[in-house]
């Protein structure tokens, strides 16, 4: 069995405390070095070098350009959706200014389809005016179907 004995270092200085502190940084340089290395907090100052290294490591590889690409890519998809919703929807009300007969699940497609456009990608324009046309549309066809079941 061995026994831990408690060392306490005492150090009377002249010049203000510098030789203690010179003792403390030869005595347990390394010490300290290494508990520094790792992040544990020894004064109210804590020194934590992953996150040091972490944005170094970022800056390195290009981190925050890559971001803004995404970003940029993002905008761009968000653009291309609405278009092609907005398209499909011009599309859909076209067909029945043409006569074109739609099934309830066309239907069900566009307003969903709308839906996304109007909340999920934020765009307003004249696709409202289109979507109540294609309402009034599905309304006359739901009221068709209703006069010939009586």
């Amino acid at each position: 069995m061995s026994k831990v004995k408690n060392h306490v270092i005492i150090i009377v200085s002249d010049n203000g405390g510098h030789d203690m502190i010179q003792k403390i940084i030869e005595q347990y340089g390394v010490l300290l070095g290494v508990l520094a290395m790792i992040g544990i907090e020894i004064s109210p100052i804590k020194i934590n070098p992953f996150t040091w290294l972490g944005k170094i490591c970022g800056k390195l590889l290009g981190i925050e350009t890559l971001s803004k690409q995404i970003k940029k890519v993002d905008e761009k998809v968000d653009i291309n959706e609405r278009d092609r919703i907005r398209y499909e929807i011009l599309q859909f009300s076209g067909s029945l200014r043409n006569g074109l007969t739609r099934t309830e699940n066309d239907y069900t497609h566009i307003e969903e389809l709308y839906d996304k456009y109007h909340n999920q990608l934020k765009a307003n324009s004249y696709i409202t005016s289109e979507m109540d046309f294609i309402r009034s549309c599905r309304n006359t066809v739901v009221d068709k179907k209703k006069n010939k079941n009586i």
